[in-house]
Formats: C-alpha cells, structure tokens, sequence
C-alpha cells in the first residue's frame, strides 16, 4: 500500500505526516486520515480500519520477533559487540560486563531498536551504550575509590575506555549513515562538555539531592536524546515524529539512569526518591510513547516503557534491591502480545 503523502496545513507551525517508512505498514482499508495535536504539531494518522485486529491499534504490522523485544534486542547487542570489540583482555572484559550482565540493559540499544530493530539499529544503539559506559562510567570515575575504575586501576579504566569508544565508532561506520554518523558525534561533545564541568557532582552525597537529580537528568540526555533521534533517522520519520522520539529518549533514558542510581544506593529514603523522580520522567516518556503509538503505528515505545516503570516501582518497594531488571524483564517476556 502506498504511504500516505505528506501535506500541508494553513497553520505554517503545524504538519501533516503520515505512517513513517520503517514502522510498519498499516492493514487494508487505513487510508483515511485524522489529525492529532501534540505540542503545538498536528500530526495525521491513518484512522483504525474496520478490519484491524482487536488489540492490534498501535502495534507495529511487520514484527516477526521470534522472542520477546527486549530478550531480541539484547541478544543483538551481545552480538554486536562480539563482532567488533575481539579484544580478550581483562579489564576490556571486566569492562563489557558492566553493559552484558543480568542486571543491565543497553538501554539506548533499546530506544533505537524501539524504533529501527535493523542491524543498523542494532549498531548505532549498541555504539551509544559503549560510549556511555566508556564516557560516563569509566573515564569520569578513573579516580574513584569503589566501583569497575577503582578495580581495573587508572591506566586499564583509560585503555579500556578507549577501546570500547572505538568500538563504537566502528559499528557506527557500519550503519553507513552520515545523518548517523551526526547525530551521535554530536551527542558524545554534548556529554563529555557536560561530564567535563560537572565532575563535582558525579557521586551522591546527599547534600542537595535536588541538585544532583537535576545534573544526573541533564548528563544523560545527549546520549538518551541521540537514541531516539538515531532510531527515529533510520525508521525515516518526518520531522514532527522525530521530535516526539528524541523527547522520548531523552526522558526514558534519564528515567533509567536514576533507577540505576537508586539501585545502587543503601539508604531507602534516598533510594524511594530517586524512583519517585525515575518514575516522573518514565511518565513522560509514556506520554510520548501513546503519541508515536497512534501515529506510527509502533507500540515498542511504549512496551519498553512500561517495562521500565515495571522496574521502577520494584526497585520503590524492593529493600535491599536485588535483582530489580531481571525480574521485571521476566515478568514482561511472560506478558501476552497485544
């Protein structure tokens, strides 16, 4: 079926997409389009059809995932890596299980993926994990006292961090993609100029918690906002649509970062309100996620964020925080398919 042209509409602020190439194609009879507002944006979307499914609006047409998303995804990555990253030192290694181990997900693999679940999606979300672990959790911490840099020791954290940046850019020349290829280099400036002038705060101390969620939400947005717009490249989203999936993996991804955080954290008090502000950011994401739902016709979005909400409000409850994600995903490979 040919896609719905794009059109134009008297308001010069607002625009007229139709289903987005890349996202699924809609059933017979999804001609008819109707309009949505978001943010000041009107965006067209073709009208549920007699003959669709029920339970079926919203989710993607052409998904033949023989596992579930997550489970799929990660095993992508593991691959990905294992592909392009063949060093069998130690502490690259040690380094690699911070990203593959149980109690982790590539979450900006996952943002991509929600969008583009490709090779090339696979790649350039697989390439931003490794930046982030390589950026934001061993180059800023090569001094720490606790953690993987404390254990591999300064000179393996530097050499480790490298290896893995380069890695990243290996895959992402593999996209072929210069939009790509953009977007995330972009994105790694962003983070380390924000990394460079917030060293102070990279630890919780709990001398102005408001404070530090506000830096931990800022420093995760680059790479979060790039995993969104990457996906959405690759997925050929119109520019309204694009936006809405940047804002979408700009909260979900902070939303992760702090559920990390309070994973990690003793004190329950500090712990809740660090799931109180991930679940706050989760929302909004979720919020987006019913936007790019009804106009794309692709319900991974919001799948991952439900089950990032799902890990949320385990780890509020959960004293001590054991094992939060992993049960969660196991809880929604369980679910049924809508």
């Amino acid at each position: 079926m040919a896609q719905p042209a794009l059109e134009t509409v008297s308001n010069p602020l607002a625009h007229r997409v139709g289903l987005a190439s890349g996202c699924g194609s809609a059933p017979s009879g999804a001609g008819m389009l109707r309009t949505i507002e978001h943010d000041g944006v009107e965006i067209a979307i073709a009208a549920r059809p007699s003959n669709w499914p029920a339970g079926q609006q919203g989710q993607p047409m052409t998904d033949r995932h023989p596992m579930n998303f997550t489970e799929s995804v990660m095993t992508g990555v593991r691959a990905a890596v294992a592909d392009a990253l063949t060093c069998e030192a130690a502490p690259v290694q040690l380094a690699l299980r911070l990203l593959l181990s149980g109690r982790q997900m590539p979450i900006r693999a996952l943002v991509t993926c929600a969008f583009h679940s490709g090779q090339p999606g696979i790649n350039a979300g697989t390439a931003l994990d490794l930046i982030h672990l390589s950026l934001q959790q061993l180059h800023v911490h090569v001094d720490a006292t606790s953690g993987a840099s404390a254990l591999l020791g300064n000179a393996a954290t530097v050499l480790a961090g490298d290896y893995l940046t380069t890695g990243a850019f290996r895959l992402l020349v593999r996209c072929a993609d210069q939009q790509v290829l953009a977007l995330v280099a972009d994105a790694v400036n962003r983070a380390a100029e924000l990394e460079a002038a917030n060293l102070s705060h990279a630890r919780f101390t709990g001398d102005d918690p408001a404070r530090w969620l506000r830096t931990r939400q800022r420093l995760a947005a680059p790479l979060g906002e790039a995993a969104g717009a990457t996906g959405a490249a690759l997925a050929g989203y119109p520019a309204p649509l694009a936006d809405v999936a940047r804002r979408y993996g700009e909260t979900l991804v902070a939303s992760y970062v702090l559920l990390q955080e309070a994973d990690a954290i003793d004190r329950f008090e500090a712990r809740a309100a660090l799931a109180r502000s991930a679940l706050d950011l989760c929302r909004q994401a979720t919020q987006e996620s019913h936007t790019l739902a009804m106009a794309a016709g692709n319900g991974r979005p919001l799948e991952l964020a439900e089950l990032i909400a799902a890990s949320i409000q385990a780890a509020a409850s959960a004293e001590p925080p054991v094992g939060i994600l992993s049960d969660a995903m196991k809880i929604q490979s369980e679910k049924p398919t809508r």
